[in-house]
């Protein structure tokens, strides 16, 4: 009786599973008949995959307990080659760059609540000293920070990015306006770490053992997230037609300024940022959200209709889950989730915050980041920072990164190459400090 019963449920099941499909099938067909949407769910061919390398190679990294793989599509053909980087070598050194960076951060704010105690008017002599102690103990985690970085920049450049790009036939040059681009679409532990910023352990600026003189490097999602991101146009602005439609382009840029949280080191260069970013979009108009105004729900609807998106904040990630990482807002923090949800049309979104261009450890196949989610939803570049950095320091990269962006590209076109630029200026006169410049990584073609 039971095994008849069992039989009869599986044939209904049976039956309503080709029933399930068949509709399925007709709702696909359905979407794909309207225009524009013909490929909705469909595969990409191998042709397809290949022609994302058209501007550029493009690598895939696939790490895995059996070795760690780059997939290179150059050249109208793939190939692929294993990395000289164990998995539990490279788990171990993207934990123990996570953990030195965190580290350092925690230690940041506890400095700031620390002098404000001291410097209060009821500050105790022990509130001084618990301050003086804290600031010792700061130093050394930078140097211990900074250390820990050109060790892993080292590590990368070595058993990493040089094999890759020796691979790919690109040679080191100095001329910075003649680099070829390269994409890099990272999976796993290789989303925590700085690969774009990959170089030799050096004392002199003139050392070419580095990926900024091979190649301007950007990331993507996934070659999905790139060739869709290449089907929408560039939008140029700045030429006399440009400027005189500026009064139907209302605040075409909105500028997101958060000069203090609760709990976190004020920001007070924002400012400075917000004049970079209206020398970069004059004679277009810059809606500011500060302060009080710069809400979750005031951000998002912003971020509708921005042609350039501007935050100055600070971010925070989540290891474990990704999505619940965010910018913080005047009200709390807007999610990976809740960016993740809207749909964008604009060109550039520059977020001036840390930890925004870091992925997670339970999402090992693809990076689950701020900067990807504001990609993957409509805007077509983001500049993001990887890990906290100086404020004073974030001033110089995005200055230097609007300002090439002003005079000598197209538009809001040609990012990468602005923010490279920016990056190997910073480097010349910091060779030894990279956390200055290295923080800040370009997404998108």
């Amino acid at each position: 009786m039971k095994d008849d019963a069992y039989r009869s449920g599986s044939r209904l099941g049976a039956g309503r599973s080709a029933q399930f499909s068949t509709e399925w099938a007709s709702l696909l067909a359905e979407v794909r008949s309207v225009p524009g949407f013909e490929g909705f769910r469909r595969s990409r061919s191998q042709e397809a995959y290949i022609d994302a390398a058209v501007l550029g190679p493009v690598v895939v990294l696939l790490p895995s307990l059996w070795g760690c793989y780059a997939i290179l599509i150059h050249d109208s053909r793939s190939d692929a080659i294993e990395l000289k980087v164990s998995y539990a070598e490279l788990i171990q050194l993207a934990n123990a760059f996570l953990d030195s960076r965190r580290e350092l951060a925690q230690s940041e704010v506890q400095v700031h609540t620390l002098r404000a105690a001291a410097d209060s008017f009821d500050a105790t002599n022990v509130d001084r000293q618990q301050y003086q102690r804290s600031k010792g103990s700061l130093q050394r985690k930078r140097i211990h920070a900074n250390e820990q970085l050109r060790h892993v920049l080292d590590v990368l450049w070595h058993k990493v990015l040089e094999p890759i790009l020796t691979r790919l036939n690109l040679p080191p040059t100095a001329n910075l306006f003649d680099l070829p681009r390269l994409w890099i679409c990272p999976a796993g532990p290789f989303t925590a770490l700085p690969l774009h910023a990959a170089e030799a352990k050096a004392s002199d600026a003139a050392s070419l053992d580095s990926a900024l003189f091979r190649a301007v490097v950007s990331y993507t999602p996934s070659i999905t997230a790139l060739l869709e991101a290449r089907s929408r146009s560039p939008i140029h602005r700045w030429s006399a037609a440009d400027a005189a439609d500026a009064a139907d382009a209302a605040d075409a840029a909105v500028a997101i300024l958060m000069y203090n949280t609760v709990g976190q080191v004020p920001l007070p260069n924002g400012r400075a940022e917000l004049q970079a970013v209206r020398q970069l979009m004059r004679p277009l108009s810059v809606k500011v959200l500060e302060g009080h105004r710069a809400t979750r729900g005031n951000v998002r609807d912003q971020l509708k209709d921005a042609l350039l998106a501007h935050f100055s904040c600070h971010g925070l990630q989540n290891l474990t889950n990704p999505t619940a990482g965010g910018l913080l807002m005047h009200d709390g923090i807007l999610t990976v989730d809740q960016i993740g949800s809207g749909a964008y049309g604009g060109q550039l979104a520059f977020l001036s915050a840390c930890e925004t261009a870091t992925g997670g450890t339970s999402i090992p196949e693809e990076a689950m980041t701020l900067a990807s989610a504001l990609h993957i939803r409509g805007y077509r570049q983001v500049i993001a920072c990887m890990w906290s950095v100086y404020d004073l320091a974030a001033v110089e990269i995005v200055a230097n990164t609007y300002s090439t962006l002003r005079k000598d590209c197209d538009g809001l076109s040609d990012a990468a190459r602005a923010l490279h630029r920016s990056a190997c200026k910073s480097r010349s006169t910091h060779i030894e400090y990279p956390g200055l410049w290295a923080p800040f990584a370009h997404t998108g073609p």
